[in-house]
């Protein structure tokens, strides 16, 4: 499928357009390697937002807009993995419909900017020590989705830790993608660090096991 790309390989992110055929495609992505993670939203016509990572395979996805766990359908990205050039996708709607158009936001890593992984939770608070995720660079953005099993969607960020003050010091707000909520916390879920984070108990990030 011929693609519409804007893309910054120093940081390793590109936009990406293109309309679906409803048969199995590749795309272009314009980054230099392989993303390790990529977001597609059906725009001409509603459907939930459809997301890679390398982490979980090809034959794998998750739902942005949903708290699901992961979902296990070959349809989507026909269960190939992306290359330097290009991801493919299947032939269900929600990425490749006949005629609709979409969007998608792709990210390969940068060493020192960016790091997409997986973990198993331990459970702990950070009191106890919590889950400490090394990444080799002191991260602003995490985002985090359990996998086995339903869970929100939490995104932290540093500079929303950092804004906490008085009564609301060492807690650590977060927003959750898959609903319309405002902002909320639930006592101490993630630190930053010089080479990474560390999460809290809170099942949605840390469930043990």
């Amino acid at each position: 499928i011929t693609s519409s790309v804007s893309a910054n390989n120093t940081y390793g992110f590109s936009i990406v357009s293109y309309t679906g055929t409803g048969s199995v495609k590749t795309v272009g992505h314009g980054l230099n390697s392989a993303p390790e993670f990529y977001i597609v939203k059906r725009r001409s016509n509603s459907e939930d937002w459809a997301v890679y990572s390398a982490s979980l395979g090809a034959n794998k996805y998750t739902k942005l807009s949903q708290s699901a766990a992961t979902y296990t359908n070959t349809t989507i990205w026909n269960n190939t993995s992306p290359t330097n050039s290009v991801f493919t996708v299947g032939n269900d709607v929600s990425v490749n419909g006949s005629g609709d158009t979409y969007i998608a936001y792709c990210w390969s890593e940068v060493a020192g900017f960016s790091k997409f992984g997986s973990y198993t939770g331990n459970g702990q608070s950070t009191n106890d020590g919590g889950k400490v995720i090394d990444v080799g660079f002191s991260p602003k953005l995490v985002m985090v989705k359990r996998t086995d099993n339903s869970g929100n969607w939490m995104i932290f960020d540093a500079p929303r830790n950092a804004s906490q003050v008085g009564s609301n010091a060492g807690k650590t707000p977060y927003l959750r993608p898959n609903l319309a909520n405002g902002e909320d916390e639930t006592g101490t879920q993630c630190t930053f660090s010089s080479t990474g984070f560390t999460l809290g108990s809170l099942n949605d990030v840390n469930a043990s096991g």
